[in-house]
């Protein structure tokens, strides 16, 4: 059954986020919004791993995030994710944002309207990456090889045609 006042909570909180985004800096210089989904969770629980699943490190974020600084000026990043202690522990640059919302919704919300989109591992990721219609960077190494998941994962498959591909 639909919770209604939960269902009218996250609509409010939806917008209030998607209000506070503008396209400019304080200046009035054009301001490039980058979207980055990190998923973490239940991807690095033992039989995950034992399945096959890989997950994107620091490093793999940080080349993400440099592809779009050497391309762009004014870039914010807004970045979602499932561990938000590893998040703030590993990424240290003074424009990104780091946050974890409780309402899927607004996630999804806020890496579809990011005019390019950093995407770990995940099909929620892979939505919002799609739904941005931008520019995005994908984890290019999410299975293990020789593993039940590696074993049937094709990445291109997975993975639309002109998206970029980093590890």
């Amino acid at each position: 059954m639909l919770d209604s006042n939960r269902t009218e909570a996250e609509t409010n909180h939806v917008i209030g986020v998607m209000k506070g985004l503008t396209n400019t800096t304080k200046n009035g210089a054009f301001l490039v919004l980058v979207g980055i989904h990190v998923r973490r969770g239940d991807y690095i629980s033992q039989n995950n791993i034992n399945y096959g699943f890989r997950i994107a490190d620091e490093n793999y974020l940080r080349n993400a995030m440099k592809l779009f600084l050497d391309e762009y000026r004014n870039v914010t990043f807004l970045m979602l994710c499932t561990d938000l202690a590893w998040c703030k522990e590993k990424i240290h640059t003074t424009n990104v944002i780091i946050f974890s919302t409780p309402v899927p919704a607004v996630d999804m919300c806020i890496l579809s309207k990011s005019q390019h989109v950093i995407m770990t591992v995940g099909t929620f990721g892979w939505w919002g990456a799609f739904l941005s219609r931008g520019k995005v960077v994908y984890y290019a190494s999410p299975a293990t090889s020789n593993t039940t998941y590696g074993n049937v994962l094709v990445i291109e498959d997975f993975f639309p045609p002109g998206w970029i591909a980093l590890t």
